[in-house]
């Protein structure tokens, strides 16, 4: 048994096929991949050439592969913050990558979905957090989260 495209070339890369096992793997990992694939199996028996038979037959297939949007990830973890009481600070967020390319905007908001306090604000253009002047009855321990979104409705991280 043997698979091919139907112009006779070789399989692209991601598609498999174990003769053995009499089957096909597709794993699609790019989008550049995205598209149709016409593929061709030809069975061959050998056995029926010396007997007068039907030597080989051959079917085809199209194997479509559809885009599918990656989520964003953050490029490293988070680490804690701290502030103090009378001081300012600046947390940098870690960097956000999508591999498909798509514009991806971040988010924070304490875990609830609730605002961040009064003294911490949010600059979305340089993924910065900015602590300033917390007062004696700020003091406490807040969770933070940061979320990344693409502008693919299937994406988020």
């Amino acid at each position: 048994m043997v698979a091919t495209l139907s112009d006779l070339s070789a399989l692209p890369g991601f598609i498999g096929f174990d003769d053995e096992m009499r089957g096909f793997e597709f794993a699609p990992n790019d989008n550049s991949q995205i598209g149709v694939y016409n593929i061709k199996v030809v069975v061959t028996d050998d056995d029926a050439y010396s007997s007068g038979g039907v030597e080989s037959c051959e079917g085809d297939f199209e194997l479509h592969v559809y885009y599918t949007n990656h989520a964003p990830y953050f490029d490293s973890s988070h680490a804690d913050w701290e502030c103090f009481v009378h001081t300012d600070d600046t947390y940098t967020l870690p960097s956000v990558s999508d591999i498909d390319g798509d514009t991806v905007t971040r988010a924070v908001d304490l875990g609830s979905g609730a605002s961040l306090p009064s003294f911490v604000t949010f600059n979305t253009g340089v993924g910065t957090l900015l602590c300033s002047t917390i007062d004696n009855g700020d003091v406490g321990t807040y969770t933070i989260w940061v979320t990344a979104e693409d502008d693919d409705p299937q994406g988020s991280a």
